[in-house]
């Protein structure tokens, strides 16, 4: 019988050794596994590494299977996932039910009509889909189509074709998706710094609490040096009207009540010439979404330079702010019903 301390204090010997040896094995092959895997995690492709884009995609991708039928669905890149506080917008509108599909720009518009496609053909219903679009992602990349937009296309890794290698990677993301709330994988960059591990981000994500990793006051400098001159130009080519054009079907084909809102910019990014390139491109987009100038909520075109983090992104003051703005032009336009608030 133990009567205190350590029990293995009165087991011979023989048996001591045997168990240290016993448990000095698995001791090293489990650091060896873990150096191998962060390793591989160093080397792996984007979208399987610790990265806060495909984190967000993964998580729209997951959304657009469950979400239930709401009263105002939200869509659009992320502008729309950091700039709106769903939860106010609830809270200021009476309770309406609002859900989100919002993700990244790189997904583009016919990601997000895979997006709407997953979601309607479940037989779920929105009285309005309101979509939320920058200027950024108006001038599209081809590289953002080949490796974000198919990414959507194919259901992230759920819809990938399995292969032995695909197998692995599954597996790979399986392991760390169990061992990721009692181990720490942080972020990298700025996300990093900020949130931490993919763990947290991605429990803010489902709570729609995320917001751009800011620095106060703003670095106006580092905002200006985004584009080659200090007015922003709104510029559409045809890779992005291309995608609005099955977005565009999508909606059609579900009858959806469709509003435009074109995400604001720095009032200090704005001259003449920017107003006007912003109701061009407007109005090519609306002529291939097909619905009227009514149906473009009058939100800010800009705001103030301290209520942003980048050029894209609010800080959690601009969102606040926006949000409560947002809320009164859905009840101005009618989206939701009119209340007390804001």
């Amino acid at each position: 019988m133990v009567k205190n301390g350590w029990p293995y204090r009165y087991l011979p010997r023989s048996s001591l050794t045997t168990l240290v040896l016993a448990a000095i094995g698995p001791a090293i092959g489990g650091a060896v596994f873990l150096s191998l895997l962060f390793i591989w995690n160093q080397k792996a492709p984007a979208y399987i590494q610790p990265n806060s884009d495909f984190l967000i995609v993964d998580g729209a991708i997951e959304r657009s299977h469950s979400l239930p039928s709401v009263d105002v669905l939200l869509v659009g890149d992320s502008s729309c996932l950091m700039d709106v506080d769903v939860g106010a917008i609830r809270r200021l509108t009476g309770g309406t039910s609002v859900g989100s599909l919002c993700n990244v720009g790189y997904v583009g518009p016919a990601g997000y009509a895979v997006l709407l496609e997953n979601y309607f053909s479940r037989g779920r219903h929105a009285k309005a889909v309101v979509l939320m679009m920058h200027g950024l992602q108006m001038k599209r990349d081809p590289d953002w189509d080949a490796s974000f937009t198919n990414y959507v296309i194919k259901d992230g890794m759920v819809g990938a074709r399995i292969t032995p290698a695909s197998f692995v990677v599954q597996a790979r993301q399986k392991f760390l998706s169990v061992i990721e709330p009692i181990s720490y994988q942080p972020l990298p960059g700025t996300y990093g710094l900020y949130y931490g591990s993919g763990y947290i981000f991605k429990k803010m994500f489902n709570e729609n609490t995320v917001v751009e990793p800011y620095y106060f006051p703003p670095k106006e400098p580092a905002l200006i040096s985004k584009s080659k001159g200090p007015f922003y130009r709104f510029e559409v080519n045809d890779l992005y009207l291309n995608g609005l054009v099955n977005l565009s079907k999508v909606l059609h084909d579900y009858n959806s009540n469709v509003s435009l809102i074109i995400s604001p910019l720095p009032t200090e990014r704005f001259d003449e010439e920017t107003y006007r390139s912003r109701d061009r491109a407007i109005a090519e987009i609306i002529q291939v979404l097909g619905i009227p100038s009514s149906r473009v909520l009058d939100t800010p075109v800009s705001l103030p330079i301290v209520l942003f983090s980048s050029l894209t992104h609010m800080n959690p003051w601009g969102r606040a702010a926006f949000s409560r703005l947002l809320a009164e032009r859905l009840m101005v336009a009618g989206i939701v019903p009119k209340t007390g608030h804001p």
